[in-house]
């Protein structure tokens, strides 16, 4: 019994060290400046949690409303933002963000000194309300509407420097600093990175000097995007590498009226981790990285990862009814 006892507890930290790897974070904000209304919500005042539940927010010049959650193991994150102003002066600012953080240490072995591996970045978002907004201006300040996702991949790790002399030195230039050749380090720092972004921003745009607006788009505008960025790095066997993730949606008004601004990816981001060949990898923290191979998931993980996305998508129809 004890060492069942034991072991039961040795799981319990280990899988609370996995889930430490990863964060869920998610602030909303409306403000109006006029009319001194003010309402925010942010995670960092709340428990900590891979499962955001429904957040709302609202004064009476607006509201902000997401939801957001995470599955490390898989490399899976799904998140829906809305926010929106009401009519009146354009004034009012509403925002809701949501982020997916993960950090875990990969190690690889395979027949040679490196290995292939191909990382995905899949994506499936719908942004809505950007196209067809209507601007107008008031005083001096900016206009704008944006909404987007994003995903970034780093990874970093240390090598034997395979141009290293013992007998290279650095140079002094004097007043222009010391100048260090590579043949002087040891070792090797070594970052490789890649990102896919969805996103897009239209601003209502005042020339300082006319003081005449213009509407000006960036990004992408209104529509259903879907897709999988492949990458493919060659990297060292038997080397801790440092894997760092980042996955985050958005959707903003600012300094707006009648806006309703959305970013849709509830039908998520996945992280996938392939080698190509013979190898195989270890994660610290046992993530598996399946990518889209993760999107059918199990009947229960389906309930809790959907479950306050259709609350969403309801209240989001009632809003329209009442509208």
């Amino acid at each position: 019994m004890r060492k069942q006892a034991a072991l039961t507890s040795i799981l319990a930290l280990a899988a609370f060290t996995a889930q430490a790897d990863a964060t869920l974070s998610f602030s909303a904000g409306v403000e109006n400046g006029l009319t001194q209304q003010y309402a925010y919500l942010d995670s960092s005042a709340l428990p900590p949690t891979l499962n955001s539940g429904l957040q709302h927010i609202a004064t009476s010049d607006g509201s902000a409303t997401l939801q957001a959650w995470a599955n490390p193991n898989t490399g899976a994150f799904k998140s829906i933002v809305t926010a929106s102003v009401g009519s009146g002066l354009p004034t009012s600012t509403a925002y809701g963000y949501a982020s997916f953080n993960l950090s875990d240490t990969l190690r690889f072995s395979g027949p040679g000194d490196t290995v292939q591996v191909s990382f995905t970045l899949s994506h499936d978002s719908v942004l809505s309300g950007m196209d067809q907004q209507q601007f107008s201006a008031y005083q001096l300040i900016d206009h704008l509407v944006r909404a987007g996702s994003n995903r970034s991949l780093s990874l970093n790790y240390t090598i034997a420097n395979p141009s290293f002399d013992p007998n290279a030195t650095c140079i002094d230039y004097g007043s222009d600093g010391m100048y260090c050749p590579p043949e002087t380090q040891q070792t090797l720092n070594i970052n490789e990175n890649a990102n896919s972004d969805v996103s897009g921003q239209v601003e209502y745009q005042r020339n300082g000097q006319t003081g005449a607006r213009q509407v000006v788009r960036f990004g992408l505008g209104d529509g259903h995007y879907t897709a999988t960025d492949t990458y493919v790095f060659t990297l060292p066997t038997n080397v801790d590498i440092s894997l760092g993730y980042r996955a985050w949606t958005t959707a903003e008004c600012y300094h707006m009226a009648n806006c309703t601004i959305t970013s849709d990816a509830s039908h998520s981001d996945y992280l996938g981790l392939n080698i190509i060949g013979a190898g195989s990898f270890a994660s610290s923290s046992q993530y598996q990285y399946l990518g889209l191979a993760a999107a059918v998931p199990e009947p229960s993980s389906a309930v809790l990862a959907f479950g306050g996305l259709v609350g969403l998508l309801a209240w989001r129809r009632r809003q329209g009814k009442s509208a």
